[in-house]
């Protein structure tokens, strides 16, 4: 009885150490996901404006200046986006379809496509209201970085079995059999598989691209 003891104390220190480590890798790979959402694209385009103000800084200081003002604008960003991440993490009573809504418009004001939506979801827990938001969030910055698309629809209901999402777009599409994902794109596959769910993507050269994504309730 005292081997198996010693055996099975063994195994469980054993299994103690496997979900620590993968617990420690699992918050890494939230963390870096939570940069590259709130900061990431940001962050590029700083240093695009910066990197504009050290070159014309020696012949043409009035274009430098207004890379810096630029560059201070996109650092305020930064710290605002970090400060709604945070805010939206802490919220027990986030509203999910007010939130996508807002990004939706936030698109639509900002750009020169043309958005339609139907949100409807129910009330869901924090955490996956929360990744649902960032998942949309990626998509449609994905969108507007790469698609040069002139209409995009997002749809968000409830089914008898889950959530159904989707976001199509009119735009260049690509050839998704020599994909190699990119952080954006990983990261929105991540989230679906955290929340156990279904990832679609369909798209080709000039036919636009369609993401369909099944989350169970």
């Amino acid at each position: 009885m005292i081997v198996v003891q010693q055996k099975s104390d063994q195994k469980i220190e054993e299994l103690t150490e496997q979900v620590e480590s993968l617990a420690a890798t699992l918050e890494r790979t939230r963390i870096a996901r939570e940069i590259h959402d709130s900061l990431g694209h940001t962050l590029t385009d700083l240093d695009t404006q910066l990197a504009v103000a050290q070159t014309l800084r020696s012949h043409n200081l009035d274009q430098s200046f207004q890379a810096v003002d630029t560059a201070k604008r996109l650092a305020r960003q930064c710290i605002e986006d970090v400060s709604q991440a945070l805010d939206r993490m802490r919220q027990s009573d986030f509203d999910l379809n007010h939130a996508l809504v807002a990004l939706l418009e936030q698109l639509r004001q900002t750009s020169t496509v043309q958005v339609q939506w139907k949100v409807n979801l129910p009330h869901l827990p924090v955490y996956q209201s929360y990744q649902v938001y960032c998942i949309v969030k990626e998509g449609l910055m994905n969108v507007q970085k790469h698609a040069q698309a002139t209409h995009v629809y997002f749809s968000a209901d409830q089914t008898p079995t889950g959530l159904m999402l989707n976001l199509k777009d009119d735009g260049i599409g690509f050839d998704a059999t020599t994909l190699k994902p990119g952080f954006g794109l990983q990261g929105m596959i991540e989230r679906v598989q955290l929340l156990r769910g279904q990832f679609e993507l369909q798209t080709a050269p000039t036919q636009g691209t369609q993401i369909s994504i099944i989350l169970p309730l």
